[in-house]
């Protein structure tokens, strides 16, 4: 049980954590810095147009680097991150340890399509997609305890084609008492407790 305390995976699983949180950060920065340049390329025709000047936040001629810089060390973090998580889900002594480890590349790879869409390369965001589904898939199959997944990660039941009630051959009333009285319940009342 000690060794399983001390067990190298715990240290590498608290490194892919820490990876994929400064990931994140830096995939954030990513996108905003995107998002920015985005909006100055839309806007520089127009302002030229009405000749107007471009905002000072606008721009900023670091944009342009600091967004690469900022997908660099994202992608690096990310790609650390799974690689650690790999790790782990192969070389952990237990299976919550394992299934943590799988679980963790899910979230890698995700992180690492976010960055990709967010710059406009959709072959590498179609591929990381893939790879999402597949690291999904195999935690499914390690039984894994699965959080909550990005929409376009969950997997979605599979369509029946069985009948959504089961039909029924009992009468839902009784048959008419002659002479009108009114038909009892198909089923006789329950029972009451007896005093006692």
């Amino acid at each position: 049980m000690l060794l399983n305390v001390i067990h190298p995976s715990i240290y590498k699983l608290g490194q892919a954590d820490a990876n994929q949180a400064l990931a994140t950060l830096h995939a954030s920065r990513a996108i905003s810095l995107g998002d920015r340049a985005r909006l100055r390329a839309a806007l520089e025709p127009v302002l030229a147009a009405a000749r107007l000047e471009m905002p000072k936040a606008l721009a900023d001629p670091q944009v342009d680097e600091e967004l690469k810089a900022s997908v660099a060390t994202a992608n690096e973090k990310f790609k650390a991150a799974e690689e650690l998580y790999l790790s782990v889900s192969t070389e952990a002594p237990t299976d919550p340890m394992k299934n943590a480890g799988h679980v963790g590349r899910i979230f890698s790879k995700y992180g690492q399509l976010l960055v990709a869409r967010a710059t406009g390369d959709n072959a590498a965001a179609k591929a990381l997609l893939d790879e999402a589904l597949a690291a999904r898939d195999t935690a499914e199959e390690m039984k894994a305890m699965l959080p909550a997944l990005p929409v376009e990660l969950v997997k979605l039941p599979a369509p029946s084609t069985a009948p959504t009630t089961a039909p029924t051959t009992a009468p839902t009333t009784a048959p008419a008492a002659p002479g009108g009285a009114p038909a009892a319940p198909a089923t006789p009342p329950a029972p009451t407790a007896r005093a006692g």
